[in-house]
């Protein structure tokens, strides 16, 4: 069958998208046969990955006393949206570390923990804490698995880390030179800390001992940041002990752990400026891009501005005497120090003799406040007590209720530094040898004397006799030598009483010459009675009468000097013996060597092995003169005389810092101590008297002997060891004698 000829389709056009049955084939819906079109196929489904995002594989050990989190941030999540869950697991190593849901506080993530896919996607943040140190490297694995959702998942994704701990110690200060002091306990390093003293110029604080160890696991390659607290303490190298010039410090350090030596990095740390609280400062220890605070110590730096000493004066032995004629009693001296030098060139030492008060006050100025502080006396190890005596030093009784308060006896001899400290290694007591712990010393010279000879003599010969003149009856007691100056021993032998002691005097330091150019001695001279009267006669009037001419003591001195008889006038309020006997005017009796008696002179001295021997020289010619006619009534004549005074002459010692043998009070440099604070050791009594007759003018004047002129010495007295005049009823105070209370009774 074709097409039509001329005309129709054009061949082929006819069968175009037709289909002819294929031989056998009898499906109607595909009558052809051919092969079915492919149905269209579904999108493929994405594969959703696990990821652990740290961006340092390194978390620190926590400590439970640092305050700043250590914990390293991980993300866990997915590389694109999930619904399905994840299981988050520390496979190995899981007792060295914990997870957190904060970076601070928070609910720990435990192994196993299940997160939702729509978390997961966003991204979960889990904080890792170190808890102890990793064994190795990278010991620690944490994983991350999925749970299919609506699209597959990939294998669990993997991370590995390591634990790392560091340590920071500070030590105690040694005890022994040339050691490595212990370190503090975790405990005291946190709530006690190291105490520090301000560094001064000096360079005579002390320094701690710093160990930076080696962060553990060892193999770990970091680097370590040392840093301080605070602003207020630098570094030193091990090398730099003890302080000095020249030294190169450096505030903070960052080491590789690698360079750590096995027994650790040590290092001084000292502190520059005071804290203003209790353990404010220190040092803390951690790893570079991980944490600054692994671990830290904590530190005090404290400073001592003053330590000041009071010192009772030497008191009136009969203050009655004074009160009675308003003389105000002495003030006390203070000496304050400053310095925190051990040497006695730099840090002048108080100067004091030995068992010259028992109640020293003493007192220090110290910040911050509510320091554990204590007190001892430690003998100058260049001294020549050491030698056999080490352990003789001076009392310091800390007070109960305040600790900045102590009380010192002078109860030794020798040089001594009397030290407020903080014990730093917890053996209660300062060493001046080894470390310095923090503290300021009382540099201090406790000066003794012993008597060697006493020469002192009466020389009754010719030098004391009573003597007719002109006009009455005088009675001598020895000469004045001429001038000023030392006495030789001849001025001694012309004197009613000569009087010479030699003592051996030491100070402190090696030679025992340490302080005595601030020590000096002198006689101070006591009436202890004086009975010295004269009896005239007025034959003019019947019956005759009896006129008095009476030596008195009395705190109302007349402006005349006397005491005339008659109703109303005024009446003799007699001073109470002892009285301090001296010539000094004005200001006898106010320290130094105005208690001591015109002719006691400085004393000569030579130097011996250790200390000195001085020679210390006085002498007293008292004297009275008596006119034949009384003084208020010329027709009364002189009939009897009567002299007795007794007196003890006492060897005493007293000190000065400025070096000023006169008195200090008052004047520009009032209160040098301890100008008014003595002590004695030798006293000698003495006795002068004599009695006589007086016949005049009826037969020529003419004297005769009752009772024999002498001076002699009733007793004498060594006070060893030397002891306080105060407590030997040495009268140091005014009023004087001689100067202010000697009278005459006429009544």
């Amino acid at each position: 069958m074709g097409n039509p000829p001329g005309g129709g389709l054009p061949r082929g056009a006819a069968n175009a998208g037709a289909c002819f049955p294929a031989k056998g084939v009898k499906n109607p819906a595909n009558p052809c046969g051919n092969a079915p079109a492919p149905k269209p196929r579904p999108a493929s489904k994405p594969i959703i990955a696990p990821l652990i995002n740290m961006a340092t594989p390194v978390v620190l050990v926590k400590k439970s006393y640092t305050a700043t989190p250590a914990r390293r941030m991980i993300v866990l999540q997915t590389d694109q949206a999930f619904d399905g869950t994840g299981t988050f697991t520390a496979t190995k190593g899981a007792d060295k570390v914990k997870f957190f849901s904060l970076h601070k506080g928070g609910v720990e993530i435990k192994s196993g923990q299940v997160f939702p896919g729509k978390r997961l996607s966003a991204g979960v943040p889990v904080f890792a804490e170190g808890v102890k140190p990793s064994s190795s490297l990278n010991d620690i694995t944490m994983q991350l698995a999925l749970q299919p959702g609506s699209n597959p998942v990939k294998p669990p994704a993997k991370a590995k880390f390591t634990s790392v701990e560091v340590t920071l110690d500070i030590c105690k200060s040694r005890t022994k030179a040339g050691e490595t002091p212990p370190p503090l306990s975790t405990d005291d390093k946190i709530k006690v800390g190291r105490f520090l003293q301000v560094q001064d110029l000096g360079l005579n604080a002390g320094r701690a001992l710093l160990i930076v160890r080696k962060a553990q696991p060892k193999a770990f390659a970091g680097n370590l940041v040392l840093k301080p607290r605070a602003g207020n303490v630098r570094l030193f190298e091990f090398k730099d002990d003890p302080p000095a010039g020249g030294q190169v410090s450096f505030a903070d350090l960052i080491k590789a752990n690698s360079s750590i030596p096995a027994s650790g990095l040590k290092l001084w740390v000292e502190g520059t400026a005071t804290s203003p609280a209790l353990r404010d400062t220190g040092y803390t220890l951690g790893v570079e891009g991980v944490g600054v605070e692994g671990d830290l110590v904590k530190a005090t730096v404290m400073a001592f501005s003053e330590i000041k000493a009071t010192i009772k004066p030497t008191p009136a032995n009969t203050p009655a005497n004074g009160a009675a004629m308003g003389i105000a009693n002495p003030t006390n001296h203070t000496f304050k120090s400053t310095s925190i030098s051990r040497d006695f060139a730099v840090n002048a030492p108080l100067v004091l003799m030995k068992n010259a008060q028992p109640d020293i006050a003493l007192e220090i100025k110290c910040v911050p406040a509510d320091l554990p502080l204590r007190w001892q006396a430690i003998r100058n190890e260049a001294d020549h007590g050491r030698l056999g005596n080490a352990g003789s030093v001076p009392t310091v009784t800390a007070n109960a209720a305040d600790v900045k308060k102590a009380t010192l006896k002078a109860d030794a001899g020798g040089s001594f530094r009397v030290r407020c400290f903080i014990d730093c290694n917890d053996n209660h007591l300062y060493d001046d040898r080894v470390d310095s712990e923090p503290s300021i010393p009382l540099n201090l010279v406790l000066a003794n004397a012993v008597v060697v000879k006493d020469n002192s003599a009466a020389n009754s010969g010719r030098q004391m006799q009573a003597t007719l003149t002109g006009t009455g009856v005088k009675i001598s007691n020895g000469n004045w030598p001429a001038g000023g100056g030392a006495l030789t021993k001849n001025d001694l032998k012309q004197a009613g009483m000569g009087m010479e002691l030699v003592a051996d005097v030491t100070g402190g330091g090696a030679d025992g010459q340490l302080g005595l150019d601030k020590v000096f001695s002198g006689l101070i001279n006591n009436l202890s009675l004086v009975d010295i009267n004269a009896n005239y006669l007025d034959a003019t009037v019947a019956p005759p009468k009896n006129w008095n001419w009476v030596n008195v003591y009395v705190s109302n001195r007349p402006a005349s000097n006397v005491f005339a008889p008659g109703v109303g006038g005024p009446v003799p309020a007699p001073l109470v013996w002892p009285i301090l006997d001296t010539g000094r005017n004005p200001g006898g009796g106010t320290g130094g060597d105005t208690a001591t008696m015109t002719r006691s002179f400085p004393h000569t001295s030579v130097n011996r092995a250790v200390g000195q021997r001085w020679t210390i020289r006085c002498l007293d010619s008292p004297g009275r003169s008596f006119d034949f006619q009384h003084p208020l009534n010329a027709n009364a004549i002189l009939q009897k005389v009567h002299y007795r005074q007794e007196f003890t002459a006492n060897f005493c010692f007293w000190t000065n810092v400025n070096k000023n043998r006169g008195a200090s009070f008052p004047g520009p440099q009032a209160n040098d101590p301890a100008d008014r604070v003595y002590s004695v050791v030798r006293i000698v009594a003495w006795t002068v008297s004599g009695d006589w007759n007086v016949t005049y003018p009826a037969a020529g004047a003419r004297l005769t002997v009752t009772n024999k002129h002498r001076a002699r010495t009733p007793s004498r007295s060594t006070i060893d060891p030397i002891g306080r005049a105060q407590d030997h009823n040495v009268e140091v105070r005014p009023p004087s004698g001689i100067t202010g209370a000697i009278a005459w009774d006429a009544r």
